[in-house]
């Protein structure tokens, strides 16, 4: 007899057959032919309001408004409830201490964020209705970076890591007038004999507005701006930190669902439906998850812990996953599960669910209009679950059962992404209702994600040779309180540092499990970027 499959695909839309998803009970099979009928009228409902709304964002050549749809909304109901606020993204950027002028580097800084600002489109729109069903992004007359960029000190990571534990819980003041961005600049103390100057840049943004691949964007756009500033920008900037703006959003980024021809199976979409939006009470459940405590509405704090690594470490990393025929990707996925599995006291038969972050920008159509360089929200993300059975294996094993996993993470997550834009969970949000309505009916109910692992990989290091250069970067957000426990964020600069961040709410998760969980991590990636092997026994 083969040895069990070391990973299942989660129960999500489109991961499971009909029997799994609704039982085999006539209940059950009514119950479904239920939905697939309220589906139908959805879906005519749907096409009758798509013809009386006004035109789209990115058809909309005179309007200062546009709808944000129904990704985007997913992020204002959160805000509105208060479970959700920012995702953060902090380069630290080097440059010469000689070259360096500390005096006038705040309005240089500044300069150069509005060189940027200038030519995305969602640096430049706030949010209105955003406590409604149908909030609208509306184009601002002009943003005051006295407001928008600000200084502070910070000796260290830890220092920055601190701070960002209090940015992420910070809402957004006056969206309808003020966008949903913020930078903020940590100094450095005490520059006097250093030959290198370190700044720290802290972008933090709205989700709704763009995601973390153009956080990343933002960074190598910001050290162009910084070594190619542009005279005209820095001649307005000199004479007042307030952006007049006289442009509509016309060029405002089309939401994925038209930037990605979707389709879909109308039994994967009755599944879909009912796996998303029925009560839990009326759905079996197969097999019992740990996922910490209940969700939470109430947010009293988020905690922070990283790991650093060297870029040499970075590229023996890279190549000791090329050659077991896996990804950086899937390795963390399978280390999470390792060391969650030898820390959490699990009862009979429970196990894990991850999600992992996936870009849809390689599914963009060649047929609409894109601006690759536009910063934007463009991604979804693809559940895997780890069983009882597999986990008591990596429990006892060693490396060649973590390599194992992680070939077979690999693999499964191979057969989701050939398969997109069909059958993709994006394609439901449509037939959604109002996400705030959605998400409170899951306050207090347990949660099915354990870890949610984004990864934004290699970010390129900036085109133009200048003074100022990407050194690392540091991807920081939480999970919505209604979705995964823990966060697991990673990125790393082409040529130089990785570096992952582990981010939780308070009392979801005890703080000595994540902390267990970043040293097993760090010690395994450091023991496999040194000698070639994991260590694991």
């Amino acid at each position: 007899m083969s040895a069990p499959s070391p990973v299942k695909k989660a129960k999500m839309p489109g991961h499971g057959t009909i029997r799994e998803h609704i039982g085999t009970s006539k209940r059950y099979f009514f119950l479904a032919l239920l939905t697939f009928l309220v589906l139908i009228s959805l879906s005519n409902k749907h096409k009758r309001i798509i013809k009386d709304q006004p035109c789209l964002i990115g058809l909309m050549p005179t309007s200062s408004e546009a709808a944000a749809h129904r990704r985007e909304s997913i992020w204002t109901a959160c805000h509105t409830l208060g479970i959700y606020f920012r995702i953060s993204n902090t380069a630290t950027l080097t440059i010469p201490t000689p070259k360096f002028k500390n005096d006038s580097a705040s309005l240089f800084i500044r300069t150069a964020v509005a060189q940027v600002m200038l030519k995305q489109p969602v640096m430049r729109v706030g949010i209105i209705g955003q406590d409604s069903k149908h909030p609208r992004f509306v184009a601002l007359s002009s943003i005051d970076f006295s407001e928008q960029v600000d200084d502070a000190e910070a000796s260290s990571v830890d220092s920055v890591a601190g701070s960002l534990e209090n940015l992420l819980l910070q809402p957004w003041p006056d969206l309808s007038k003020r966008p949903g961005w913020h930078v903020r600049v940590f100094h450095e103390p005490n520059l006097a004999n250093k030959d290198v100057c370190r700044l720290r840049i802290c972008l933090t943004v709205h989700h709704a507005i763009c995601d973390g691949e153009s956080t990343a964007k933002f960074h190598t756009s910001l050290v162009d701006a910084l070594n190619n500033p542009d005279p005209a920008v820095a001649l307005m900037m000199d004479k007042s930190l307030v952006v007049n703006l006289t442009d509509n959003i016309r060029d405002y980024p089309p939401p994925q669902e038209e930037l990605i021809s979707f389709t879909a199976d109308i039994f994967w979409i009755v599944s879909g439906l009912w796996n998303m939006l029925a009560p839990s009470i009326l759905k079996p459940s197969t097999s019992q998850k740990w996922a910490g405590e209940p969700c939470n509405s109430d947010i009293e704090a988020v905690h922070i812990r990283y790991i650093s690594l060297s870029s040499v470490l970075t590229q023996a990393l890279v190549k000791r996953c090329r050659e077991e025929k896996t990804t950086m990707t899937n390795l963390l996925n399978a280390l999470c599960a390792t060391s969650l599995a030898r820390r959490v006291p699990l009862a009979q038969q429970q196990g894990f669910v991850n999600l992992t972050a996936v870009s849809l920008r390689p599914w963009i159509s060649e047929k609409v209009h894109f601006n690759k360089t536009w910063m934007s929200k463009c991604a979804s993300s693809h559940a895997q679950e780890f069983e009882h059975d597999i986990l008591a294996k990596i429990r006892q094993a060693g490396d060649a059962a973590v390599w194992e996993l992680a070939v077979e993470l690999r693999r499964d997550m191979k057969k989701r992404t050939d398969s997109i834009p069909h059958n993709e969970y994006s394609y439901l949000f449509r037939y959604a209702g109002d996400w705030r309505d959605v998400f409170q009916a899951r306050y207090r109910k347990p949660r099915r994600e354990l870890w949610t692992l984004s990864n934004l990989g290699s970010i390129a290091a900036p085109a133009s040779k200048g003074p100022w250069e990407l050194e690392n970067i540091l991807f920081a957000q939480f999970a919505p309180i209604f979705s995964s426990a823990l966060a697991v964020n990673t990125a790393s600069v082409e040529g130089g540092d990785m570096m992952v961040s582990l981010v939780w709410q308070d009392e979801i998760l005890e703080t000595e499990l994540v902390e267990g969980v970043r040293d097993d991590l760090e010690r395994w990636l450091l023991n496999l970027g040194k000698e070639g092997k994991l260590g694991i026994s």
